[in-house]
C-alpha cells in the first residue's frame, strides 16, 4: 500500500535490448511481421496498468478522463502512464 491506502501493482521493468530482438522483424526472422503487428506485440510485453491504459487509449479512443474513471486512477495518472508507454514504445523501435 502506498502512503495514500492505494494497493501498489508490481511493476515489471522492460528490458530494451531482449525486447528490441523481441519485436524487430530484423531479429527474429519474422520478416512479414507488419508495423501494426509488431506494436502490438510490443504492447503485449508491456506491464498489464501500462498495456490496458495504452489498449484503452488506442483501440477505443478512450480519453484519458474516461480510462481514469474507469480503472479507478487520476486523470494526471493515466497521461503520465500514455507519456511513458510512448516514449517506452518510441525507444523500441529507433
Amino acid at each position: 500500500m502506498d502512503i495514500a491506502g492505494r494497493r501498489q501493482t508490481p511493476v515489471q521493468a522492460i528490458d530494451t535490448e531482449t525486447d528490441r530482438h523481441i519485436v524487430n522483424p530484423t531479429c527474429s526472422g519474422a520478416e512479414s511481421m507488419t508495423d501494426a503487428a509488431l506494436v502490438m506485440r510490443a504492447i503485449d510485453l508491456l506491464p498489464a496498468n501500462s498495456r490496458q491504459v495504452m489498449r484503452l487509449s488506442v483501440m477505443t479512443g478512450m480519453s484519458s478522463k474516461e480510462i481514469a474513471d474507469l480503472m479507478g486512477l487520476t486523470d494526471a495518472n493515466v497521461r503520465a502512464i500514455l507519456s511513458r508507454t510512448r516514449k517506452k514504445l518510441k525507444e523500441l523501435f529507433t
